[in-house]
This record gives C-alpha cells, sequence and structure tokens, in this order.
C-alpha cells in the first residue's frame, strides 16, 4: 500500500484543495470504499466525503473523477446476449466483488 503524504492543517483546521485533491486521485486509484480508504489512512470519513465532491465537481469531465465509489452508486451496463437457459446476471464491480 502506498502512503499518502501527510496532509497538514490550514487555519483553523480546515484543509485546502491542493493538500486534500491529492488523496482524492490516490483514493479513485486505489478501488476501495470511501470508509476502508479512509480507515487505512486515518481521514474523517464525513470531511473526506466533502472534499471528494468538490474534487468530482473540479474535475467534471474527467473519467476518474466519475467513478463510483461507495455502495448503490449507480454505473451504466448493458447486456450483450440473452440465454433463454439461464436467469441468473453476474455483476463484477471495479474492487473484484
Amino acid at each position: 500500500m502506498s502512503r499518502l503524504p501527510p496532509m497538514p492543517a490550514s487555519r483553523a483546521g480546515s484543509k485546502t484543495a491542493a493538500i486534500v485533491f491529492p488523496a482524492a486521485e490516490h483514493f479513485l486509484a486505489s478501488g476501495l470504499l470511501q470508509k476502508a480508504f479512509c480507515d487505512q489512512h486515518k481521514l474523517p470519513v464525513a470531511s473526506f466525503s466533502y472534499w471528494l465532491r468538490k474534487y468530482r465537481k473540479a474535475h467534471a469531465g474527467s473519467s476518474a473523477a466519475q467513478a463510483p465509489d461507495t455502495p448503490g452508486a449507480f454505473i451504466p451496463f448493458h447486456v450483450t446476449a440473452i440465454s433463454t437457459t439461464q436467469s441468473a446476471c453476474e455483476l463484477v464491480f471495479p474492487n473484484g466483488e
């Protein structure tokens, strides 16, 4: 696991985009859920979620910024073939589950 650079607090304990956006990029590349990522890096989930939304808004055209990261996030999928002998569908998530 690669380590995040330390995220020093700015005035009044708040973070800045320059400090937190690299963590957002690291998270999106990790394939982890937000809670697991925050637990690993000792980040408050609520604060990280706030900054992740800001990151995604700032990088709205980027495919990496659009990656689903929370349970229940919707992603498009297409059925490529219909089987008349099988009635099950298998979904494979980005984290391999």
